[in-house]
C-alpha cells in the first residue's frame, strides 16, 4: 500500500484507501469470508452494498476470490428486501455531495459522476441483478437488459460518465494533480477543454464548463427518478 500510494518524482501508481474495510480504520487489514459473511449479514451499511457490487478477483488463489464473490450475496439480499434502502443510498450521497459544497465537482456535485455510479449499483442490489462485474458502462446496460432502466436514459448517463471520466484524466495530465473542477487560469482550462474534445470528438461550443453542467442536470432529473 506505502509503495502503490507514494508520491515520487513521476508521480504515484494509484492511492489506496483501506478506510473502506470493514469497521473502518478500526478493523482488520485482512479479513476472512467468514468474518466477511458475518459483517454483511448484521453489521454492514447500505452503501457498503453499493460499493461491494464493485468486488474484483484482482491475484492469489482463485478459489478465495470465489468464497468471497460467494458470502456477497447475503449482503445483496439483504439490502434488496430493505425497505429503506433507497432512503439510505440517497442519504449518503447527499453527504458526499455536502462534503465538496460550495466547490464544483467532477465526482461529487449534484449530477455528477456519482450520481451515475450509486444509480447503477442501486439498481444492481435492488433488483439482483447478477453478475455486478465490469465498467461503469456495462453495468449501466446491464440494467436496460434487464428492464430496470430506461434506454434513452442509460444512454444520457452512459455518455455523462465518459465526459466526466475523460475530463477528470485529462486534468490529471494538464495540472498534475487530482483537482475536483477545472482550474481558473486560462491557459490550462483550455488545454484541457482542447484535449477532451479531441479525446472524445465533441465541440464545445459554449465552454466545457458549461458543458459540464449542462451534463450534471440532466443526470440529476434521472437520478431522482430512478432511485426511489
Amino acid at each position: 500500500m506505502q509503495t502503490l500510494a507514494a508520491y515520487t518524482q513521476d508521480g504515484m501508481v494509484f492511492p489506496v484507501d483501506a478506510r473502506l474495510r470493514p469497521h473502518g480504520a478500526e478493523g482488520e487489514l485482512l479479513v476472512t469470508p467468514q468474518q466477511l459473511e458475518t459483517y454483511f449479514s448484521n453489521e454492514a451499511q447500505s452503501w457498503e452494498a453499493l460499493t461491494y457490487t464493485k468486488l474484483r478477483h484482482i491475484a492469489g488463489s482463485a478459489d478465495l476470490g470465489r468464497r468471497g464473490f460467494a458470502v456477497t450475496e447475503s449482503l445483496f439480499s439483504r439490502f434488496a428486501q430493505h425497505d429503506g434502502f433507497a432512503v439510505a443510498v440517497r442519504e449518503m450521497r447527499q453527504r458526499l455531495q455536502d462534503a465538496s459544497a460550495p466547490e464544483k465537482s467532477i465526482r461529487t456535485s449534484a449530477g455528477a459522476l456519482y450520481d451515475v455510479d450509486f444509480l447503477s449499483s442501486f439498481l444492481l442490489v435492488k433488483h439482483k441483478i447478477r453478475s455486478n462485474t465490469g465498467t461503469l458502462r456495462d453495468r449501466l446496460w446491464r440494467c436496460v437488459a434487464a428492464e430496470k432502466l430506461d434506454k434513452k436514459d442509460a444512454a444520457i448517463l452512459d455518455h455523462a460518465a465518459e465526459l466526466a471520466r475523460t475530463v477528470e484524466h485529462v486534468l490529471r495530465l494538464v495540472v498534475g494533480r487530482n483537482n475536483r473542477w477545472l482550474p481558473a487560469a486560462e491557459h490550462p482550462r483550455q488545454a484541457i477543454e482542447t484535449l477532451t474534445a479531441q479525446i472524445l470528438h465533441r465541440e464545445f461550443p459554449n465552454g466545457l464548463e458549461h458543458e459540464l453542467l449542462r451534463t450534471f442536470a440532466e443526470v440529476r432529473n434521472i437520478y431522482e427518478r430512478v432511485v426511489m
